[in-house]
């Protein structure tokens, strides 16, 4: 099979799985308010976008211009170099955010406490379809023999996906066992700032290196 015709399969395959989990990532989050939530399902819609696009850029790049006589493959760093920065302006506005509630709650006591049960569900389901996701962008690769640099990345920010989802469900699952007296009760109003802190800490490094 042509590797363009595999690096798009792979692509608008994504693209489906990405819609539905960033659909179940903005529902949750319109019950729960947690900002971990918000930046993973943003992640994800981000990944919808960008995925559209990926496969357009992927159509069309064979194509030979007299400007370009061996190709468009131009746009395909030029298409990271965007996506990169997106995700950055993501992270940070996120923990700016994040940042904001937790003042609050550390110094006027204003908050709202975590309802962790549909958190978990929801980091368990992410947690399995962002596997199968990386599993696909990674064999698609594979039998491109690692010549494709936007299934690399999408694999990468898949990876990253995951990891926030993995970051997610043990937060949850650790909040679930902290009684509301005591000494770590706090974490039952903020574990949403400290999860998403080292969720951006962790993966800021990833897009920034995409634009060097």
């Amino acid at each position: 099979m042509n590797a363009k015709r595999i690096e798009q399969q792979s692509l608008n395959r994504g693209v489906i799985i990405n819609i539905l989990m960033g659909s179940a990532g903005m529902l949750v989050y319109a019950f729960t308010h947690l900002e971990a939530l918000f930046l993973d399902a943003s992640f994800v819609l981000i990944e919808v976008i960008s995925g559209i696009v990926a496969a357009a850029i992927s159509r069309i790049s064979q194509r030979k211009t007299k400007q370009f006589p061996k190709g468009l493959f131009i746009l395909e760093p030029v298409y990271v170099f965007f996506k990169s920065i997106l995700i950055i302006f993501l992270m940070g506005f996120t923990t700016w955010s994040v940042s904001v509630k937790a003042y609050l709650f550390f110094t006027v006591g204003q908050g709202t406490k975590i309802n962790v049960v549909p958190v978990l569900i929801y980091a368990i389901v992410m947690v399995i379809l962002g596997s199968c996701l990386l599993t696909m962008y990674r064999r698609g690769n594979k039998r491109m023999k690692g010549a494709s640099e936007i299934l690399t990345v999408e694999s990468k920010n898949s990876f990253i996906d995951v990891m926030m989802s993995i970051g997610i469900a043990f937060v949850a699952m650790l909040l679930m066992f902290i009684p509301s007296g005591s000494p770590l009760s706090f974490l039952l109003y903020t574990g949403d700032f400290f999860i998403t802190i080292i969720i951006v800490l962790m993966f800021i490094g990833q897009p920034i290196g995409f634009m060097i």
